[in-house]
């Protein structure tokens, strides 16, 4: 019996680590699913995603030392119980086709997420109802060594600098940008001018991050999206990342690449004649985006 509860628990830590770390692998792509939901700003987001996988990294490195059994199934099976929920709730709803449960290096639908849970929650109950005298009580030493090397991994790896501010303002050809703005008679504009390459992981999670900023800000009319020229159908983009269908034009691969240095995605807020910020895609800020998008309503006359 004490050996089938040793394989159970080292089974537990196997499923727990993994799903931390194919986590942190795609950490960009949980943290725009947890911001989708448009309950949390940018920066809770990026916090939330990284201490749920620093929670699953705990609880797999706690499973491997056997470090208190009883109460820490009690603790995993209700952040179970609440995860569960959560993906009932995504599935129920239509809201999307996957909870990211294992990032995505392994894929799983809602419903085989579900199924995951139940299963891992079986074990954990046939694992409490076992001799719990062999397992090794309370550590304190090698407790807080777990939370920390499970907090130190999903805040160390893939830092979020964005969290701090802007570091240094994006680079790209100044006068390049000036002529697209007056080829385009966009110099008495107010304008957030995308430029993103169809097929840049990077351009399309920052897609997905604008298009719910648009949403909270109420403005989807002051955003350009510039692709540049290729084959890919702009409504391919638009579906591949579930975002919102803006105004878009192409422009020539050379000018594309002069303009932003070659480096995508670049994001400008233009105002009239004044480039207000720029970002790439680790520094986007919410709230300066949101701030700029948001539309100024002139007070009626009575």
């Amino acid at each position: 019996m004490y050996k089938l509860q040793k394989y159970l628990t080292i089974i537990l830590g196997v499923v727990f680590i993994t799903s931390g770390l194919a986590k942190l692998i795609s950490v960009d792509f949980f943290e725009q699913f947890l911001y989708s939901f448009k309950i949390l700003n940018l920066n809770s987001a990026i916090i939330l995603a990284r201490l749920i996988i620093g929670t699953e990294i705990i609880i797999g490195l706690l499973y491997f030392q056997r470090i208190n059994i009883q109460l820490l199934s009690y603790i995993t099976l209700v952040l179970l119980f609440i995860f569960t929920g959560f993906i009932i709730l995504i599935e129920i709803t239509n809201y999307n086709d996957n909870c990211f449960c294992f990032g995505t290096l392994i894929q799983l639908s809602n419903k085989i997420s579900i199924i995951k849970n139940a299963i891992l929650s079986i074990i954990i109950i046939f694992v409490l109802k076992m001799d719990l005298k062999k397992s090794i009580k309370f550590k304190s030493k090698k407790i807080i060594i777990s939370i920390l090397l499970g907090l130190g991994l999903s805040f160390g790896i893939y830092f979020p600098i964005s969290l701090f501010g802007k570091t240094n303002d994006a680079t790209y050809c100044k006068p390049c940008f000036k002529n697209f703005i007056a080829s385009n008679q966009l110099s008495n504009k107010k304008i957030v001018v995308c430029f993103f390459s169809n097929k840049c992981k990077y351009c399309q999670l920052a897609a997905k991050k604008i298009s719910v900023i648009s949403e909270k800000a109420k403005n989807q009319n002051d955003i350009l999206y510039v692709f540049w020229d290729s084959n890919h159908n702009p409504k391919i983009f638009y579906k591949e990342t579930k975002t919102i269908p803006f105004r878009s034009q192409e422009m020539d691969v050379l000018n594309f690449i002069k303009l932003t240095n070659g480096e995508m995605p670049l994001i400008i807020l233009y105002n009239k004649g004044v480039i207000e910020n720029t970002f790439r895609y680790s520094d986007i800020n919410e709230k300066e985006i949101m701030n700029f998008l948001k539309v100024e309503i002139s007070p009626t006359i009575e």
